[in-house]
């Protein structure tokens, strides 16, 4: 893969850290991106705490690799805060990397609240990924059975998706004024579309084509796909999107508001909201970054509840 890579966070919220065992430990949910599961785990190993971002991937015949740079950051309650980076290559043999120091159990006695939650973020960002496939179609789009029952082209950059005019424009209002209003496209045997990745509009017509895209590919395409229905006005492809993320997503609450946030899902707004029961929940879903100002006020609401 030889695309620009969006970063991404894993979240493990840990509590009663004092009542671990040596060598106990926990993970975060798994997180499915660029096609590979990503972890997090936070485990004592007296007299530290460590910490490994495991890559997923399983493919013990083939060789790969996943070039990445991750920051580690260790917040609580109190808004205290410890970072430290790192920077790996994930390979068919090594598949785990962090530190077994990260932490000292004194430090974080002293330091944090030992006593409460702790909020662990991983940001992860990937260099360079070689030997990773891409995932794999639900349906073709390009073949000939396709181009057979199709009665348009979409071309985006060399690659060429055979499709029903009817089906898109019953979908989304962009592709009915496209194909049956006065504009040249209606005309054209093949029409170009811009502003948009094959392998993203792939994804997009599996779904209006009723193929379980979001079940099967998960956390990694569903917001491209919310992208290119808020850019098409499909609402049905939006809500299959909203109801993923409500009942499905591993995504975290920080990451769900953020898509709350652009995208005006309302619905996962209120479960995000009805999940935040501590002061911990709050703070580990609070985006500092974060512009829209309805969110803002009931993370704000919330933190005036739970006496921040």
């Amino acid at each position: 893969m030889g695309e620009p890579f969006k970063p991404f966070t894993l979240t493990l919220i840990v509590g009663d850290i004092s009542d671990w065992e040596l060598y106990y430990s926990r993970d975060s949910k798994e997180l499915l991106q660029y096609n590979v599961p990503w972890k997090l785990e936070f485990k004592r190993t007296d007299p530290n705490f460590s910490v490994f971002l495991k890559c997923g991937r399983e493919a013990e015949n083939e060789e790969w690799s996943i070039k990445v740079k991750f920051e580690l950051t260790l917040s609580s309650t109190t808004s205290k805060t410890y970072v430290e980076g790192f920077e790996t290559n994930f390979t068919q043999g090594s598949a785990v990397y962090g530190t077994d120091d990260f932490i000292t159990s004194r430090r974080l006695k002293e330091e944090f609240d030992y006593k409460d939650q702790l909020i662990l973020d991983a940001k992860v960002t990937i260099l360079e990924m070689i030997g990773i496939e891409k995932k794999k179609k639900l349906i073709n789009f390009d073949d000939e059975d396709s181009r057979k029952l199709s009665d348009v082209t979409l071309c985006i950059g060399d690659e060429k998706f055979y499709v029903l005019k009817q089906l898109l424009a019953r979908q989304s209002p962009y592709f009915h004024s496209m194909f049956f209003k006065d504009f040249k496209e209606a005309t054209m045997e093949e029409v170009p579309l811009k502003d948009v990745s094959p392998e993203d509009f792939q994804c997009f017509l599996e779904v209006i084509n009723l193929e379980p895209t979001l079940s099967a590919k998960l956390d990694d395409c569903v917001e491209n796909v919310l992208q290119l229905a808020d850019m098409y006005e499909a609402k049905n492809v939006t809500r299959q999107c909203e109801e993923f993320l409500i009942h499905k997503s591993n995504h975290s609450d920080k990451k769900l508001l953020q898509i709350v946030g652009r995208f005006n899902l309302h619905n996962l707004g209120e479960r995000v909201f009805n999940d935040l029961r501590t002061k911990t929940d709050i703070r580990a879903a609070t985006d500092p970054d974060l512009k829209n100002p309805e969110i803002l006020r009931r993370l704000l609401d919330l933190a005036i509840e739970f006496h921040f």
